[in-house]
């Protein structure tokens, strides 16, 4: 089940972040305005909002088992249809695979407490860091295979339901082993169904900030730096390496955060450090200017930057009693956040036109770690959800 968990996490972030850099080759196909191809990064954020709530009540209206086989087939489907059909198809197929990834983000944080109790942040590591890895892969790949190949945008993105059929049949596979458990363990039980609404905790609110927080910085800055590059004089390609070390460098701190920080009952020192290294990389690279500092002022950014994911996945497993109450503040917590984050890259790109320059947004993500850092110093504190 491991290995499945693991492949499942990699369909929840590879076949959104490598749209950012096919973006200009859609938009010219398609004959997109700049606002229309905006959304074409802004609408998955949008979608995970709206369905992040229904998702630990459609688990326990139709059973976890099933309600994770809807989400694999909706990201398949999703996937075909953005990248072969017309332009309506681009947006709805892109919101049909939006909702799938939804679902999968809810649920599966909530199946590593029910299955893996007493490894939850070991197995967190690794699920984090298959989501930040494939990541990474498809920001790496995506305009070699579209343009280096030959092959187009739309077979750069579609490559990505091979993997989605491969999770299907191997969550189909893993299904009966979720039927043989005892009906009490099950996430989607009734008997472990919150018994209060998880918007009256007041930890479940400082979750949701942080998570917020951490998902504005990820999404703003995958979506910008290359820019930012560009009008420092780096080339397209300089641009394209430094946003693949942005990416690559997350990795360490998603896999080790949750693996060494499940040990303590307590994760404030290591968010704090973490924290600091985001915030020294940030500012480094707002002023490295064109010179070989931007890459070492990345790389040390990227190792805070990974922590947010890692200590967001962690969070819910810990600060909950069991997989239900998992599940209900992983939607709660993706709605509010992916609702802020939503808002990200277009803040940023406001600033941008009303400035004329970087600083001002540059100086918008240092206020936003600082407040990543507090509520996270709040969530990290030894509590459960309803204490």
């Amino acid at each position: 089940m491991l290995f499945t968990l693991t492949i499942l996490a990699a369909n929840l972030r590879a076949c959104i972040t490598g749209v950012g850099s096919l973006i200009p080759i859609i938009r010219a196909d398609l004959g997109l305005s700049n606002t229309l191809a905006g959304l074409i990064t802004t609408l998955p954020l949008l979608v995970f909002a709206a369905v992040s709530p229904a998702a630990a009540q459609f688990s326990r209206r139709f059973g976890f088992g099933r309600a994770v086989l809807f989400g694999l087939l909706a990201l398949f489907l999703g996937e075909g249809i953005r990248s072969y059909t017309n332009t309506l198809g681009l947006f709805l197929g892109t919101a049909l695979m939006a909702l799938g990834i939804t679902i999968g983000n809810v649920l599966l944080v909530s199946l590593i407490k029910f299955l893996f109790p007493d490894r939850v942040g070991s197995v967190t590591g690794i699920y984090s860091t298959s989501m930040a890895l494939s990541a990474c892969v498809s920001i790496g790949i995506s305009v070699p295979v579209a343009v280096g190949l030959g092959l187009g945008w739309r077979n750069a993105l579609s490559m990505w339901m091979i993997l989605a059929f491969f999770s299907i049949v191997l969550w189909i596979s893993q299904m009966p082993r979720l039927k043989e458990a005892p009906a009490e363990t099950l996430p989607d039980a009734e008997e472990t169904k919150p018994k209060r609404s998880v918007y009256r905790s007041k930890l479940a609110w400082q979750f949701a900030a942080f998570f917020g927080f951490q998902s504005l910085l990820f999404y703003s800055l995958t979506a910008w730096v290359p820019s930012i590059l560009q009008s420092r004089g780096f080339t397209v390609e300089q641009a394209a390496t430094v946003a693949f070390l942005l990416q690559l460098f997350n990795l360490p701190s998603t896999l080790l955060v949750p693996i060494l920080c499940a040990r303590y009952r307590d994760q404030r020192l290591p968010l704090l450090v973490f924290s600091l290294l985001f915030l020294t990389g940030t500012t480094l690279f707002l002023f490295s200017g064109k010179s070989v500092l931007t890459y070492i002022s990345i790389i040390i950014a990227a190792l805070g930057m990974g922590s947010g994911l890692g200590f967001g996945n962690l969070f819910i497993s810990l600060r909950t009693r069991n997989a239900q109450e998992a599940a209900a503040l992983s939607g709660m917590g993706q709605c509010l956040g992916y609702l802020f984050a939503a808002a990200g890259p277009v803040f940023l790109g406001f600033l941008f036109d009303l400035t004329g320059s970087w600083t001002l947004p540059l100086l918008f993500i240092l206020c936003c770690i600082l407040l990543m850092s507090y509520f996270g110093l709040k969530t990290a504190r030894d509590r459960f959800l309803f204490d």
